[in-house]
Protein backbone atom coordinates (compact mmCIF):
# COMPACT_ATOMS: atom_id res chain seq x y z
CA UNK A 1 0.00 0.00 0.00
CA UNK A 2 0.84 3.65 -0.63
CA UNK A 3 1.42 5.82 2.68
CA UNK A 4 -1.38 8.69 2.64
CA UNK A 5 -0.08 12.02 1.29
CA UNK A 6 -0.74 14.45 -0.75
CA UNK A 7 2.47 14.24 -3.13
CA UNK A 8 1.91 11.34 -5.34
CA UNK A 9 5.28 10.36 -6.24
CA UNK A 10 7.24 10.24 -3.65
CA UNK A 11 4.02 8.09 -1.98
CA UNK A 12 3.86 5.68 -5.26
CA UNK A 13 7.77 5.25 -4.97
CA UNK A 14 7.93 4.68 -1.11
CA UNK A 15 5.23 2.43 -1.93
CA UNK A 16 6.63 -0.11 -4.34
CA UNK A 17 9.61 0.09 -2.92
CA UNK A 18 9.03 -0.95 0.26
CA UNK A 19 6.75 -3.89 -1.73
CA UNK A 20 10.36 -4.26 -3.23
CA UNK A 21 12.10 -4.95 0.39
CA UNK A 22 14.01 -1.36 0.52
CA UNK A 23 13.81 0.45 4.27
CA UNK A 24 12.49 3.77 3.32
CA UNK A 25 9.20 6.45 3.16
CA UNK A 26 8.68 9.59 1.26
CA UNK A 27 11.09 11.65 2.98
CA UNK A 28 13.69 9.52 1.82
CA UNK A 29 12.16 9.51 -1.71
CA UNK A 30 10.98 13.24 -1.29
CA UNK A 31 14.70 14.21 -0.02
CA UNK A 32 17.00 11.76 -2.21
CA UNK A 33 15.34 12.72 -5.46
CA UNK A 34 15.23 16.45 -4.79
CA UNK A 35 11.33 16.88 -5.92
CA UNK A 36 10.54 17.95 -2.10
CA UNK A 37 12.44 21.32 -2.75
CA UNK A 38 10.70 22.33 -5.71
CA UNK A 39 8.10 25.03 -6.01
CA UNK A 40 6.62 25.53 -8.60
CA UNK A 41 3.55 27.61 -9.20
CA UNK A 42 1.38 29.55 -12.31
CA UNK A 43 1.11 33.11 -12.71
CA UNK A 44 -1.99 35.18 -13.18
CA UNK A 45 -3.96 31.90 -11.20
CA UNK A 46 -3.72 29.00 -8.61
CA UNK A 47 -3.71 26.31 -10.91
CA UNK A 48 -3.84 22.52 -9.44
CA UNK A 49 -1.05 21.41 -11.53
CA UNK A 50 1.82 23.42 -10.03
CA UNK A 51 3.09 20.74 -8.51
CA UNK A 52 3.47 17.89 -11.44
CA UNK A 53 4.08 20.43 -14.47
CA UNK A 54 7.50 20.68 -13.95
CA UNK A 55 9.60 22.28 -16.94
CA UNK A 56 11.02 20.61 -20.37
CA UNK A 57 13.68 21.23 -22.35
CA UNK A 58 12.24 20.81 -25.40
CA UNK A 59 9.01 19.48 -26.67
CA UNK A 60 11.15 15.90 -27.73
CA UNK A 61 10.52 12.32 -27.18
CA UNK A 62 12.93 12.73 -24.51
CA UNK A 63 10.14 14.36 -21.88
CA UNK A 64 10.60 16.71 -18.79
CA UNK A 65 13.92 17.21 -17.89
CA UNK A 66 13.32 17.84 -14.51
CA UNK A 67 11.28 14.80 -13.93
CA UNK A 68 14.03 12.74 -15.61
CA UNK A 69 16.67 13.49 -12.78
CA UNK A 70 14.06 13.15 -9.96
CA UNK A 71 13.45 9.53 -11.47
CA UNK A 72 17.25 9.29 -12.13
CA UNK A 73 18.01 10.81 -9.02
CA UNK A 74 15.34 8.15 -7.16
CA UNK A 75 17.38 5.02 -8.09
CA UNK A 76 20.08 6.27 -5.16
CA UNK A 77 17.26 4.31 -3.02
CA UNK A 78 18.03 1.21 -4.73
CA UNK A 79 16.09 0.24 -7.66
CA UNK A 80 17.65 1.52 -11.12
CA UNK A 81 13.77 2.78 -12.90
CA UNK A 82 13.10 2.27 -16.28
CA UNK A 83 10.19 4.92 -17.80
CA UNK A 84 8.15 4.49 -20.74
CA UNK A 85 6.94 7.86 -22.18
CA UNK A 86 4.48 9.15 -25.04
CA UNK A 87 4.62 12.92 -25.08
CA UNK A 88 1.64 15.01 -25.93
CA UNK A 89 -1.53 16.03 -24.80
CA UNK A 90 -3.55 12.95 -23.77
CA UNK A 91 -6.76 14.95 -23.73
CA UNK A 92 -9.42 17.01 -21.71
CA UNK A 93 -9.86 15.57 -18.35
CA UNK A 94 -13.45 13.42 -18.19
CA UNK A 95 -13.66 13.33 -21.87
CA UNK A 96 -14.46 10.67 -24.42
CA UNK A 97 -11.16 9.03 -25.54
CA UNK A 98 -10.24 9.27 -28.68
CA UNK A 99 -9.44 6.27 -31.31
CA UNK A 100 -6.07 7.42 -31.32
CA UNK A 101 -6.10 8.11 -27.45
CA UNK A 102 -7.54 4.62 -26.59
CA UNK A 103 -4.31 3.34 -28.88
CA UNK A 104 -1.61 5.30 -26.91
CA UNK A 105 -3.41 3.95 -23.45
CA UNK A 106 -3.46 0.46 -24.85
CA UNK A 107 -0.26 0.41 -25.48
CA UNK A 108 0.44 1.11 -22.79
CA UNK A 109 -1.84 -1.24 -20.38
CA UNK A 110 0.04 -4.07 -22.74
CA UNK A 111 3.34 -2.73 -21.43
CA UNK A 112 2.19 -2.63 -17.60
CA UNK A 113 0.90 -6.32 -18.22
CA UNK A 114 4.04 -7.11 -19.43
CA UNK A 115 5.70 -5.86 -16.57
CA UNK A 116 3.40 -7.48 -13.97
CA UNK A 117 3.48 -11.00 -15.65
CA UNK A 118 7.62 -10.75 -16.70
CA UNK A 119 8.81 -9.67 -13.35
CA UNK A 120 5.65 -9.80 -10.82
CA UNK A 121 6.57 -5.95 -9.96
CA UNK A 122 4.49 -2.93 -9.36
CA UNK A 123 4.29 -0.45 -11.77
CA UNK A 124 3.55 3.43 -11.34
CA UNK A 125 1.23 4.76 -14.06
CA UNK A 126 0.95 8.61 -14.64
CA UNK A 127 -2.74 9.45 -14.16
CA UNK A 128 -3.96 6.49 -12.33
CA UNK A 129 -6.60 7.35 -12.49
CA UNK A 130 -6.31 11.17 -11.53
CA UNK A 131 -3.83 13.30 -12.65
CA UNK A 132 -1.30 11.98 -10.29
CA UNK A 133 0.75 8.95 -10.02
CA UNK A 134 -0.52 6.06 -9.02
CA UNK A 135 0.41 2.19 -8.89
CA UNK A 136 -0.81 -1.00 -10.72
CA UNK A 137 -0.55 -3.82 -8.60
CA UNK A 138 -2.40 -6.13 -11.35
CA UNK A 139 -4.99 -5.85 -13.91
CA UNK A 140 -8.15 -7.97 -14.81
CA UNK A 141 -9.18 -7.84 -18.40
CA UNK A 142 -9.01 -5.12 -19.90
CA UNK A 143 -8.35 -3.02 -16.33
CA UNK A 144 -5.70 -2.01 -14.00
CA UNK A 145 -5.94 -3.03 -10.55
CA UNK A 146 -4.83 0.01 -8.49
CA UNK A 147 -3.78 1.20 -5.65
CA UNK A 148 -2.86 5.03 -4.77
CA UNK A 149 -2.22 7.63 -2.40
CA UNK A 150 -5.36 8.18 -1.26
CA UNK A 151 -6.10 4.13 -0.66
CA UNK A 152 -6.67 1.45 -2.70
CA UNK A 153 -9.00 1.26 -5.26
CA UNK A 154 -11.75 -1.32 -5.35
CA UNK A 155 -12.99 -1.15 -8.99
CA UNK A 156 -10.96 -2.37 -11.96
CA UNK A 157 -10.40 1.06 -13.94
CA UNK A 158 -10.39 0.36 -17.91
CA UNK A 159 -7.09 0.93 -19.58
CA UNK A 160 -8.21 4.00 -21.47
CA UNK A 161 -10.04 6.00 -18.58
CA UNK A 162 -6.95 6.94 -17.65
CA UNK A 163 -6.68 10.89 -16.44
CA UNK A 164 -3.20 11.70 -17.81
CA UNK A 165 -2.90 15.66 -19.31
CA UNK A 166 -0.06 15.88 -21.05
CA UNK A 167 1.75 12.66 -21.49
CA UNK A 168 1.25 8.69 -21.00
CA UNK A 169 3.93 7.74 -18.59
CA UNK A 170 4.72 4.47 -16.73
CA UNK A 171 7.90 3.84 -14.35
CA UNK A 172 9.26 0.31 -13.96
CA UNK A 173 11.26 -1.12 -11.42
CA UNK A 174 14.63 -2.96 -12.79
CA UNK A 175 17.62 -4.10 -11.02
CA UNK A 176 18.54 -3.98 -7.40
CA UNK A 177 21.88 -1.28 -7.39
CA UNK A 178 24.10 -0.36 -4.65
CA UNK A 179 25.35 3.57 -4.44
CA UNK A 180 27.65 4.85 -1.61
CA UNK A 181 25.74 7.00 1.01
CA UNK A 182 28.47 9.40 1.16
CA UNK A 183 28.05 10.27 -2.39
CA UNK A 184 24.68 10.69 -2.71
CA UNK A 185 24.15 12.79 0.58
CA UNK A 186 26.17 15.24 -0.57
CA UNK A 187 24.36 14.60 -4.61
CA UNK A 188 21.08 15.40 -2.72
CA UNK A 189 22.04 18.67 -0.80
CA UNK A 190 23.68 19.97 -4.41
CA UNK A 191 20.41 18.61 -6.23
CA UNK A 192 18.30 20.61 -3.51
CA UNK A 193 19.89 23.53 -3.75
CA UNK A 194 19.87 23.40 -7.87
CA UNK A 195 15.65 22.46 -7.46
CA UNK A 196 15.15 25.02 -4.71
CA UNK A 197 16.89 27.84 -6.43
CA UNK A 198 15.74 26.93 -10.42
CA UNK A 199 13.73 29.22 -12.11
CA UNK A 200 11.59 29.09 -15.50
CA UNK A 201 10.69 32.43 -18.01
CA UNK A 202 7.74 31.22 -19.83
CA UNK A 203 4.07 32.71 -19.68
CA UNK A 204 2.55 30.25 -17.66
CA UNK A 205 5.00 29.40 -14.94
CA UNK A 206 7.29 30.45 -11.90
CA UNK A 207 9.93 28.77 -9.95
CA UNK A 208 12.10 28.86 -6.94
CA UNK A 209 12.17 31.42 -4.40
CA UNK A 210 10.02 34.36 -6.96
CA UNK A 211 7.19 31.87 -6.57
CA UNK A 212 5.79 32.90 -3.33
CA UNK A 213 5.35 36.63 -4.76
CA UNK A 214 3.96 35.20 -7.72
CA UNK A 215 1.89 33.30 -5.82
CA UNK A 216 0.87 36.38 -3.43
CA UNK A 217 -0.14 38.72 -5.93
CA UNK A 218 -2.57 36.39 -7.65
CA UNK A 219 -4.36 36.00 -4.46
CA UNK A 220 -6.25 39.03 -4.64
CA UNK A 221 -7.59 37.95 -7.46
CA UNK A 222 -8.68 34.51 -6.59
CA UNK A 223 -12.54 35.38 -6.83
CA UNK A 224 -12.20 36.46 -10.34
CA UNK A 225 -10.99 33.29 -11.26
CA UNK A 226 -13.82 31.28 -12.79
CA UNK A 227 -12.31 27.78 -12.29
CA UNK A 228 -12.31 25.92 -9.33
CA UNK A 229 -9.16 24.34 -9.66
CA UNK A 230 -7.72 27.52 -11.05
CA UNK A 231 -8.69 29.65 -7.89
CA UNK A 232 -9.85 28.10 -4.29
CA UNK A 233 -9.11 24.47 -5.24
CA UNK A 234 -5.65 25.23 -6.77
CA UNK A 235 -4.41 27.63 -4.26
CA UNK A 236 -5.04 25.07 -1.44
CA UNK A 237 -3.94 21.90 -3.42
CA UNK A 238 -1.11 23.61 -4.13
CA UNK A 239 -0.55 24.57 -0.16
CA UNK A 240 -1.08 21.29 0.80
CA UNK A 241 1.42 19.99 -1.28
CA UNK A 242 4.27 22.85 -0.71
CA UNK A 243 3.64 22.42 2.90
CA UNK A 244 4.17 18.52 2.99
CA UNK A 245 6.71 18.93 0.81
CA UNK A 246 8.90 21.75 3.34
CA UNK A 247 7.98 18.72 5.93
CA UNK A 248 9.85 15.95 3.89
CA UNK A 249 12.82 18.95 3.27
CA UNK A 250 13.53 19.49 7.36
CA UNK A 251 12.75 15.71 8.14
CA UNK A 252 15.76 15.17 5.25
CA UNK A 253 17.75 17.43 6.25
CA UNK A 254 17.52 16.09 9.76
CA UNK A 255 18.52 12.78 9.02
CA UNK A 256 21.68 14.18 7.19
CA UNK A 257 23.08 16.02 10.32
CA UNK A 258 22.82 13.31 12.10
CA UNK A 259 25.88 11.53 10.25
CA UNK A 260 27.12 14.67 8.72
CA UNK A 261 26.96 17.59 12.03
CA UNK A 262 26.99 20.94 10.11
CA UNK A 263 25.28 24.23 11.72
CA UNK A 264 24.17 25.19 8.31
CA UNK A 265 22.24 22.14 7.69
CA UNK A 266 20.95 22.78 11.09
CA UNK A 267 19.85 26.34 10.36
CA UNK A 268 18.27 25.33 6.49
CA UNK A 269 16.18 22.55 9.01
CA UNK A 270 15.07 25.70 11.18
CA UNK A 271 14.01 27.11 7.59
CA UNK A 272 11.85 24.56 6.58
CA UNK A 273 10.32 24.39 9.61
CA UNK A 274 9.27 27.52 9.97
CA UNK A 275 7.78 27.85 6.31
CA UNK A 276 6.05 24.11 7.43
CA UNK A 277 4.28 26.16 10.24
CA UNK A 278 3.61 29.20 8.61
CA UNK A 279 1.87 26.82 5.69
CA UNK A 280 -0.28 25.31 7.98
CA UNK A 281 -1.59 28.53 8.62
CA UNK A 282 -1.98 28.83 5.37
CA UNK A 283 -3.78 25.99 5.10
CA UNK A 284 -6.21 26.83 7.82
CA UNK A 285 -7.46 29.88 6.24
CA UNK A 286 -7.88 28.33 3.41
CA UNK A 287 -9.39 24.51 4.43
CA UNK A 288 -9.26 21.70 1.88
CA UNK A 289 -13.39 20.94 1.13
CA UNK A 290 -13.18 19.14 -2.05
CA UNK A 291 -15.35 18.32 -3.83
CA UNK A 292 -17.99 20.43 -2.00
CA UNK A 293 -17.06 23.42 -2.49
CA UNK A 294 -15.98 22.14 -6.15
CA UNK A 295 -19.73 21.65 -7.11
CA UNK A 296 -20.79 25.10 -5.41
CA UNK A 297 -21.80 28.12 -7.60
CA UNK A 298 -21.03 30.55 -4.46
CA UNK A 299 -17.63 29.73 -3.91
CA UNK A 300 -15.83 32.64 -5.30
CA UNK A 301 -18.42 34.96 -3.13
CA UNK A 302 -17.80 33.04 0.06
CA UNK A 303 -13.71 34.14 -0.12
CA UNK A 304 -13.09 36.88 2.87
CA UNK A 305 -11.11 40.05 1.83
CA UNK A 306 -9.25 39.85 5.07
CA UNK A 307 -8.40 36.05 4.52
CA UNK A 308 -6.76 37.28 0.89
CA UNK A 309 -5.47 39.79 3.13
CA UNK A 310 -3.45 37.39 5.35
CA UNK A 311 -2.88 34.99 3.45
CA UNK A 312 -1.33 37.26 1.17
CA UNK A 313 1.31 38.16 4.14
CA UNK A 314 2.18 34.82 5.07
CA UNK A 315 3.13 33.82 1.41
CA UNK A 316 5.25 36.94 1.29
CA UNK A 317 6.98 36.28 4.56
CA UNK A 318 8.28 32.77 3.34
CA UNK A 319 10.76 33.95 -0.37
CA UNK A 320 13.47 35.19 2.48
CA UNK A 321 12.91 32.12 4.62
CA UNK A 322 13.16 30.31 1.60
CA UNK A 323 16.48 32.22 0.38
CA UNK A 324 17.82 32.04 3.76
CA UNK A 325 17.17 28.01 3.55
CA UNK A 326 18.88 27.78 0.18
CA UNK A 327 22.16 30.01 0.99
CA UNK A 328 22.60 27.58 4.51
CA UNK A 329 22.71 24.71 2.09
CA UNK A 330 25.33 26.14 -0.55
CA UNK A 331 27.48 27.16 2.42
CA UNK A 332 27.02 23.63 3.80
CA UNK A 333 28.34 21.90 0.84
CA UNK A 334 31.05 24.40 0.63
CA UNK A 335 31.85 23.02 4.33
CA UNK A 336 31.24 19.37 3.28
Amino acid sequence: MCPSTSLSYPGTVAGCLGALGVDCDIVDVGGYSGSAFIVNVTKNQTHVSGPTALPKTSETSEGDFVWNEIIKATESLGWTIAKYHDPGDYGALGSEPTAEERALSRKLFEKVKEEIDARDRPAIVWGLPVPDYGVAVGYEDNSYLATTCYGRIEDPIPYYRLEAPGKIQALFFRDMAQPKAEEIEREAVERAVRFASMTRSDEIWIMGPEAWDAWADVLQGLSSIEDYWSGYGGNNYVALCVRESRYIAAEFLKRLTAAKRSRHLREAIGCYERERGLLESYTRIFPHEWPTMAISANWRSDIKAEDLKKGEEILRSIRPIEEEAISHMKRALEEW
